[in-house]
């Protein structure tokens, strides 16, 4: 078989994918006949070392001895294998007991590997046993029955329900190790548990064994514990192992389709668990317990379907077993693939989701920055028409009339010229108080009575001087020019003063107002930055987002072209077969017609080419009908 086995490692050459070289990976030693090529794996608590000890047939007495040194004093809930376990034959008539790390001791009586098993359990769960390296554990002959196969080696990986991180992390590390070895997974859970195979995630493929039914097959515990197979049974329902068989495939269609396992596509579901081995049994005290009528109807199916399940063991246990395994691989390869499209698609699913999200909230940012823009605006428009009201008021000068000459001087006219540029003082408060208003600006005060005040402070000493002259006309002395002087720098004096006190006034409600606007100018603008500096992350955000969604289709186009090209090598399996097959023909065909080759030589040389010609017809044939 060496030469097969090239062909075996041929085709994993020529892998590209590191998870597609997983699956047919290739172990020194698994080409040799006591090989371990059956795995048995599930929760823990479900059955499988009594499983175990049924396919490696041993005598009720020895199954009863080897279950009770293997369970030991375990806590309930634990399992009896602390670790990777290899059960086999011994090579003596007592215990054999091998462990890694440089701990071996052989032949060992029932109560040292009691003490063994005890020890290595508490290793493990205190942390100090980390080996991924397999424990073998060989029975005594007189344990096995007539019936067992010597060669048989089964590997009983640790529970898949590992309590705490660490422990799963290495039950995941040895399951990863040895699965691939094996040409036959089984996959142990109990029938009142169905809905537990939904959540089987086998290291590498995940719930793609599904799709591998040469490698991977179902045994239900307790399947017929349950009322509704009771009541199947006695109805007549179930009377043959097929019937069995289809009632269980019917409830573990129903128990996955439940959790949504493959939604959308229930057809390849079905054809997925129509293509699988199950094997339902009930052993020990499950099925003592089981009603007399029902034990009596149904014993002879459940010993058909041990026996089945026996055959199968058997037919794994083959070193061809494996070749045929690998041929059928690239379906599981297909698995991988349709993993890792269903992976790339919730990758990008969650990038474009973020990437709509962030584009949702840097539209609303803009749409802020573009209000905050807008109300700025608007402040910088109303700061300049304030601007340019100051300037209006400041340029709107209340300017004195001509003083009186000649004859329109007199006492009575100095006294309307005063009064006339009082009320012209006046009227301009009036109207600056109007002129703020329509800028909604409320003055300070009474404006024309401050504009009064101002304007009567300047003028009351010449209104006074005026008030002391008992006639309009000047009779005593020439003073007319002299005050009508006066009265025009007077009133020069308090239109000026006058026109202060409305500038002033306008002046300090217009810089109040300013402050306001300033003040919110300046908070807008920040609150604008703040924004603008958030858009400008969430725009790098974006880009970023289209920069990993084309990296992710790159690199999951890359790996899915790769696995798509090992799909097909793994295809072309029978091409490295005959190929090797050939080659070692026709080495031993040339040495069978060399003249100096003894005649007994010669018959084993043709011997060898008769055996590899019907071990390599046997195998396309085996592979022709996976």
């Amino acid at each position: 078989m060496y030469w097969a086995m090239k062909a075996q490692e041929d085709l994993v050459n020529e892998l590209q994918d590191d998870d597609v070289r997983w699956l047919y990976k290739v172990a020194p030693g698994q080409q040799s006949g006591n090989a371990v090529r059956v795995a048995v794996l599930g929760p823990t608590q479900v059955g499988k070392t009594t499983v175990i000890l049924r396919l490696l047939q041993l005598t009720e007495e020895g199954e009863r001895i080897v279950g009770q040194i293997l369970r030991g004093k375990s806590k309930q809930g634990q399992s009896a294998s602390a670790t990777a376990t290899v059960y086999g034959n011994s090579t003596s008539d007592r215990f054999t007991y091998r462990e890694p790390q440089g701990r071996t001791e052989l032949d060992l009586s029932e109560e040292e590997l009691r003490r063994q098993l005890r020890d290595l359990r508490m290793r493990v769960e205190n942390g100090r046993f980390q080996s991924t390296d397999a424990v073998f554990i060989g029975f005594p002959a007189r344990y096995f029955s007539d019936q067992s196969h010597p060669a048989l080696r089964i590997i009983d990986l640790p529970g898949l329900d590992a309590r705490s991180e660490d422990e799963r992390a290495l039950t995941r590390q040895i399951i990863e190790r040895y699965l691939p070895l094996c040409s036959l997974a089984l996959l142990v859970e109990r029938a009142d548990n169905l809905a537990g195979l939904g959540f089987l995630q086998v290291p590498g493929i995940g719930e793609g064994w599904l799709s591998f039914p040469e490698r991977h097959a179902i045994v239900l515990t307790r399947a017929v514990s349950a009322a509704s197979v009771q009541t199947a049974i006695r109805a007549r329902d179930i009377t043959t192992l097929a019937d069995l068989q289809e009632f269980y495939r019917k409830e573990i269609f129903r128990s996955l389709i439940a959790l949504d396992l493959r939604a959308g596509q229930p057809q390849e579901l079905e054809a997925a668990i129509n293509a699988l081995d199950i094997f339902p049994l009930d052993l020990g005290q499950s099925r003592d317990n089981l009603p007399e009528e029902v034990r009596t109807a149904i014993e002879p199916v459940l010993e058909e379907a041990e026996k089945a399940l026996v055959e199968r063991v058997a037919r794994a246990s083959e070193p061809a077993s494996a070749l045929v395994v690998t041929a059928g691989l690239y379906r599981a390869a297909m698995s991988i693939l349709q993993k890792v499209e269903e992976s790339r698609n919730k990758r990008i699913e969650y990038l474009e989701e973020e990437k709509t999200r962030i584009k949702e909230s840097r539209r609303l940012i803009q749409n802020q920055i573009q209000r905050f823009d807008e109300k700025c605006k608007k402040i910088e428009k109303k700061r300049q028409e304030l601007i340019k009201f100051l300037e209006h008021i400041k340029n709107k000068k209340i300017k004195p009339d001509p003083r009186p000459k000649g004859k329109e001087i007199n006492v009575k006219s100095l006294n309307k010229y005063i009064d006339r540029h009082a009320q012209r003082s006046i009227e301009a408060a009036h109207c600056a108080s109007k002129d703020a208003r329509t800028q909604k600006l409320q003055l300070a005060g009474n404006l024309a009575e401050q504009v009064e005040i101002a304007f009567e402070e300047e003028v009351r000493d010449i209104r006074n001087l005026l008030n002391k002259y008992r006639v309009s006309w000047y009779v005593y002395d020439d003073n007319a020019d002299r005050d009508s002087l006066n009265v025009y720098n007077s009133v020069k004096r308090g239109v000026k003063a006058a026109g202060d006190v409305i500038r002033s006034a306008v002046d300090v409600v217009v810089n109040e107002v300013t402050r306001g606007f300033d003040s919110d100018y300046d908070k807008f603008v920040k609150r604008k930055t703040r924004l603008q500096l958030k858009d400008s992350e969430e725009k790098a955000a974006i880009e970023k987002l289209d920069y990993e969604i084309e990296q992710t289709e790159k690199i999951f186009r890359i790996r899915s072209e790769r696995i798509s090209q090992d799909i097909e090598v793994g295809k072309r399996f029978h091409e490295h077969l005959e190929k090797r097959y050939l080659e070692e023909y026709i080495t031993y065909l040339k040495l069978l017609r060399d003249p100096e080759l003894f005649d007994m030589e010669r018959f084993r040389v043709m011997a060898y080419l008769f055996l590899i010609a019907d071990v390599y017809h046997h195998l396309r044939r085996s592979i022709d009908m996976a």
